[in-house]
């Protein structure tokens, strides 16, 4: 059997439906791009994405899950230096035969490279992004097509896990400005900068 088939029904299931719920406020062009993955030209079948949601799928791309966490004072993101891509991003990665759907996926992920447990979903899909992987090692250039979900951290404790150097909290109003570097000589990317926007509010 091969690893495609291992991946819980349900979720597939619930990655289309989170979808189709929050579809009316995400990029239009990202969503059709993604449905397609699905069932090509046919955005309202329920149907497995199958070879989509394992990472060995390289043409064009599979799913990840990342996690878009709010520090307990709504003013600030969490982000780790990432080992390999040599940057600050939001805590993510590949889905797991284990994972049961995409809320569980990103808490899943966020635990393994933070630590942090206690956090309240705010919503179960806030963002897509579709972005370039570059080849590394045996794995050719490819695309993650990344669903992630926003979370409200309860706490400020937070660890460098699995495949990470750091993890801290950024204030939203420094990403915003989109600076070359924040910590350790290191920047951030486009989209991660293109959340804070989204998320941060100036006081009044």
């Amino acid at each position: 059997m091969s690893e495609t088939h291992l991946y819980s029904d349900s979720l597939a299931k619930d990655i289309h439906t989170q979808i189709g719920l929050h579809r009316s406020f995400l990029p239009k062009e990202k969503v059709r791009r993604v449905q397609e993955l699905f069932v090509p030209g046919d955005p309202e079948a329920i149907v497995s994405p199958g070879r989509f949601l394992t990472r060995q799928e390289f043409h064009p791309g599979h799913f990840t899950a990342s996690a878009v966490v709010l520090a307990p004072d709504r003013n600030s993101l969490l982000l780790i230096e990432h080992n390999k891509l040599g940057m600050w991003l939001q805590p993510g990665g590949h889905l797991e035969l284990s994972d049961t759907g995409l809320v569980a996926a990103a808490r899943r992920e966020l635990h393994e490279e933070t630590g942090l447990e206690q956090v309240e979903v705010l919503q179960p899909l806030f963002d897509i992004d579709i972005h370039q992987i570059p080849a590394i090692g045996s794995e050719p250039t490819h695309l993650h097509f990344d669903l992630r979900v926003l979370f409200l951290a309860k706490s400020w404790e937070v660890r460098a896990g699995d495949g990470v150097k750091d993890s801290r909290f950024f204030s939203l109003d420094l990403l915003c400005q989109n600076p070359p570097e924040i910590a350790h000589g290191l920047g951030t990317d486009q989209s991660v900068c293109q959340l804070a926007r989204r998320l941060f509010k100036p006081s009044s």
